[in-house]
């Protein structure tokens, strides 16, 4: 089995450490990254095999600050991953929840576990980079009275007891992941998704005639999402993903798109992943 390295945001115990574990499986080396531009930086410079990102949570949105590094850095999505995000509130054996001065996590999380947490006005909500780097620090600096907001790996890999399980407001709390790297190794016959980006042409109607080629091939639609041109304010791009039936209707379509539009860039060719209800 191949040895891949793949960077993660966090530290093992994160959510994009359980992704990595769960797509690769097998032998696996883990560099540990502070921010997503440096998972990008490393995987356009080739010090690492493979990058995971989060793309898009059921509850939070979309992050398009990473399909924006996607797109600048000319990586490529070669996969998905559809990750349940449960949050479990944890800390040293011994510990109760009525003992607990304050819990630290990653502010999405906190914001994802606020009405938990309004039952025990007593409790500090701390924000912190990571979920997985709060649970490490507590088990090393045995830090009573402090919790964390993290995964059930993080518990496993830090020594630290659940208090309660699944303490997220929305229970079915889903986040798609990206793996990213240089080229696509997916055969053809398996290619079923495309992400693309997408500026149209300044011109009346053309997100309309954009739409109109895709019903015209009665293509599946996942995704779309406008972004901001930067260079160019109040102009905008789309993200689009889409589903496709075979490559050859693909290319077909592909041609279609470009003729109808300023500028495609293809972010990805791959095999979907069929998220749970």
């Amino acid at each position: 089995m191949k040895h891949y390295t793949i960077g993660i945001q966090g530290i093992k115990g994160s959510f994009h450490h359980q992704v990595a574990k769960e797509y690769f499986g097998g032998k696996i080396e883990y560099v540990a990254c502070d921010r997503f531009r440096e998972i990008a930086q490393k995987t356009k410079d080739s010090s690492i095999d493979f990058g995971i990102m989060a793309l898009e949570n059921s509850i939070a949105g979309t992050l398009l600050s990473n399909y924006l590094l996607i797109v600048s850095f000319d990586l490529e999505i070669i996969g998905e991953y559809y990750l349940p995000i449960n949050h479990n509130l944890m800390a040293l054996p011994g510990t109760t929840i009525d003992t607990l001065k304050e819990v630290h996590s990653h502010r999405i999380a906190i914001e994802q576990c606020e009405i938990f947490f309004s039952k025990y006005p007593q409790i500090k909500l701390v924000e912190a980079t990571d979920t997985a780097i709060v649970a490490q620090k507590i088990s090393e600096e045995n830090l009573k009275g402090i919790g964390a907001i993290a995964s059930q790996n993080a518990a496993d890999l830090y020594g630290l007891n659940i208090l309660s399980k699944n303490i997220q407001t929305i229970k079915n709390n889903q986040t798609r992941f990206a793996v990213v790297g240089h080229r696509s190794h997916t055969q053809k016959k398996n290619i079923d998704k495309v992400s693309a980006y997408i500026t149209l042409k300044h011109e009346s109607g053309s997100l309309y005639a954009l739409l109109k080629i895709l019903k015209e091939h009665d293509i599946d639609i996942t995704k779309l999402q406008s972004v901001p041109l930067i260079q160019s304010p109040w102009n905008y791009a789309f993200i689009i993903d889409f589903k496709i039936e075979t490559y050859a209707e693909y290319i077909s379509l592909m041609q279609k798109i470009t003729r109808a539009s300023e500028s495609v860039k293809v972010l990805g060719e791959y095999t979907s992943q069929i998220h749970s209800k």
